[in-house]
């Protein structure tokens, strides 16, 4: 429970943080290093270590990048769970939602 909101707040820090910012703002080599870093850091904290996902959007709601603390690629499903990756997705558009210009 701890990791998931840890990653929660992290999809949420950076959803909100950029909320007012393009997708061509954001690289995902960026986000994917961040992820990695957050994911080593937390192995000490707590939680059940498996690999989940992070997920950065636009002000328009659309999805700039999608990654995973896993094995990243087309065989990231089988370390991450699927259903984590809507979830990841769902929590960054409502960080989203609820951010107000200025």
């Amino acid at each position: 429970m701890k990791r998931q909101c840890y990653w929660a707040s992290l999809v949420l820090s950076i959803a909100s943080s950029h909320s007012f910012a393009a997708c061509r703002d954001i690289t995902f080599e960026s986000l994917n290093a961040a992820v990695q870093k957050a994911a080593a850091q937390g192995k000490s904290s707590g939680g059940y270590g498996l690999p989940l996902w992070a997920t950065v959007v636009d002000e328009t709601g659309a999805v700039c990048w999608l990654t995973t603390s896993g094995t990243p690629g087309a065989t990231a499903g089988n370390m991450a769970w699927l259903g984590g990756r809507l979830s990841s997705v769902q929590k960054a558009n409502t960080a989203n939602a609820f951010s107000l210009d200025g």
